[in-house]
């Protein structure tokens, strides 16, 4: 299996107030920590593509491992509201790749529905780098 024929989902993904407040925390969200979220806050995007990013590193076939990565940039759109607790289902892919001087440049695309074929509620890329290889 090549790179471009990854594919994952729908996987649902639950993030409770636990996690949200971490998220913030390691955010320097510090002074809504106090608060209650009822919604996810907009970057919380990042914590679903670890969902997508996990199933990646864990597919053998797809070839990418966790110290040859490196995360270049990423964009993501909530479509609609999400509560804090409210599953999303996730389903992601590889995009695009390209090799440049044994270097792969790919990007993930990511998407989320409250149910499973459901309309839209998260759409998102991630562009990454995959470092060559240690030779020998």
């Amino acid at each position: 299996m090549s790179l471009l024929n990854f594919r994952v989902g729908p996987l649902p993904k639950t993030l409770g107030l636990q996690e949200v407040k971490a998220y913030m925390q390691a955010v320097s969200c510090q002074e809504t920590l106090e608060e209650i979220p009822l919604w996810m806050p907009p970057a919380a995007a990042a914590l679903y593509l670890t969902e997508i990013i996990g199933a990646l590193l864990r597919d053998p076939g797809a070839g990418v491992a966790l110290e040859r990565l490196i995360h270049l940039e990423q964009s993501f759109s909530f479509l609609q509201p999400v509560a804090v607790g409210e599953t999303l289902y996730l389903e992601g892919w590889v995009a695009s790749a390209q090799e440049r001087r044994g270097q792969t440049f790919f990007t993930v695309a990511m998407e989320g529905r409250k149910t499973p074929g459901g309309e839209l509620s998260l759409s998102g890329t991630s562009r990454l780098l995959l470092r060559k290889g240690e030779e020998g």
